[in-house]
């Protein structure tokens, strides 16, 4: 699609009803299988998804980039979800993004209690105690 590969950069203001015409045209071609709209929509919004998860993610750079390349995995299973009217693309792969970065920090806070606990269990046991050996 021509039209597709010509957007608006991101910079040039739009109202509200063109930013939803324009985002419903490239949701449908990328559900058409128009690569270049897919192109658009990273282009646009990779920058800002990256700082978002760097912000809350300081210092920890593998994990921003696996992260953010999850969203965006996340993005294409789902672009069918994405409705325009409801909220930016943008604000969309933030919803994607905090919500995976919250799954994160779970399983980290659940990763650390496991590991206390074992240490607990083999504290308990005392030295030189194996498993059987009681």
């Amino acid at each position: 699609m021509r039209e597709v590969a010509r957007a608006r950069p991101r910079a040039e203001l739009m109202s509200a009803d063109e930013r939803i015409d324009e985002e419903r045209g490239l949701k449908a071609a990328v559900l058409a299988g128009d690569e270049a709209a897919w192109t658009v929509l990273y282009r646009r919004h990779a920058g800002a998804v990256y700082a978002f998860v760097g912000r809350r993610l300081p210092g920890e750079r593998e994990a921003v980039e696996e992260l953010v390349q999850d969203v965006w995995m996340t993005a294409v299973k789902r672009i069918g979800r994405f409705d325009p009217a409801q909220g930016s693309f943008l604000a969309w792969l933030v919803g994607i993004a905090e919500k995976r970065l919250q799954n994160a920090r779970r399983r980290d806070a659940f990763r650390r209690t496991v590991a206390v606990s074992e240490e607990e269990v083999i504290a308990a046991d005392g030295p030189g105690v194996e498993m059987g050996e009681q």
